[in-house]
C-alpha cells in the first residue's frame, strides 16, 4: 500500500472478518514470468533487456519508497495480457511477503527468508541485505530467462546452491557484450559494485533500443 507504481501490483483494499484477513489486489491477467519461461524455454536478449528494464524501474520505485523486496524471482513478476505492447504497466512486481522497510533495524537471523537460487551472497553470509540484494536477485532472474536455468543451479542441496553464490562466477553466456556486461555488474559478489536499480534500468533500456534500431536496419 506504500507504493503506487505502474510496475507494482496495487492493493485496493484490506478486509478483516473475525480472524480472517484478506487483501484485495489488482487483477493481472497474463500469468507470470515463470509460466512464460516454462512455455518458451528461453527468451531473446532484446526481450530480456526490455523485461529487465521494466523490472528495474519497478524496483527503483520500491527502493525509493524505503522498501526492500527480498524475493525477486520469475514467480513474483506478473504480466499483463498485452505486456509486449503495453510497456509501462505491462509488468508488475508482486508478493512482498518477506520484504522489509529500510528504516527497520536489520535483522540478523539463521532463518533466512527468500528463495536460495535467487539469494544475494550477503544475505547468505551475513543474514541481511539491502537494495543491492534486490538488484542481484533481478540479475539471477534475467540470467535464467536467457539460459533457461539459474547460474548456480545444479546437483546438491539448498546449502550447496548457497555456497555457489558465495564462491562461483556465473558461467558466461553467448550474449552481446553490452548485455553480458550489465549481467556481470548485477551479479557482482560485493553489493557496493552493483548498479542501483535505476542505473540498471537505464543500461537495459539503452541495449534494447540499440537492438531495435539494429533489427530495423536489417529488415
Amino acid at each position: 500500500m506504500r507504493v503506487r507504481s505502474p510496475y507494482v501490483v496495487g492493493i485496493q483494499d484490506m478486509v478483516v472478518e473475525g480472524d480472517t484477513a484478506a487483501i484485495v489486489m489488482d487483477y493481472v491477467g497474463g500469468g507470470d514470468l515463470r509460466r512464460l519461461l516454462e512455455s518458451r524455454g528461453t527468451l531473446r536478449p532484446e526481450e530480456v533487456a526490455r523485461i529487465g528494464a521494466l523490472l528495474a524501474e519497478g524496483l527503483a520505485m520500491v527502493h525509493a519508497a524505503g522498501i526492500v523486496h527480498r524475493d525477486v524471482k520469475p514467480d513474483n513478476v506478473l504480466l499483463g495480457p498485452r505486456w509486449r505492447e503495453e510497456g509501462e504497466g505491462g509488468l508488475k512486481l508482486s508478493d512482498f511477503g518477506v520484504s522489509r522497510l529500510l528504516e527497520d533495524a536489520p535483522r540478523f537471523t539463521s532463518a533466512i527468508a527468500g528463495t536460495p537460487h535467487y539469494m544475494p551472497p550477503e544475505l547468505i553470509s551475513a543474514g541481511t541485505s539491502g537494495t543491492p540484494g534486490d538488484v542481484y536477485s533481478a540479475g539471477i532472474m534475467l540470467y535464467e530467462l536467457l539460459a533457461g536455468r539459474t547460474p548456480f543451479a545444479g546437483s546438491g542441496t539448498d546449502f550447496t546452491v548457497a555456497q555457489r553464490h558465495l564462491s562461483s562466477s556465473p558461467p558466461r553466456l553467448d550474449l552481446p557484450s553490452p548485455l553480458w556486461a550489465v549481467l556481470e555488474d548485477l551479479l557482482a559478489k560485493s553489493p557496493e559494485q552493483r548498479p542501483s536499480a535505476g542505473e540498471a534500468a537505464r543500461r537495459l533500456r539503452e541495449f534494447a533500443a540499440e537492438r531495435a534500431v539494429h533489427s530495423a536496419n536489417h529488415t
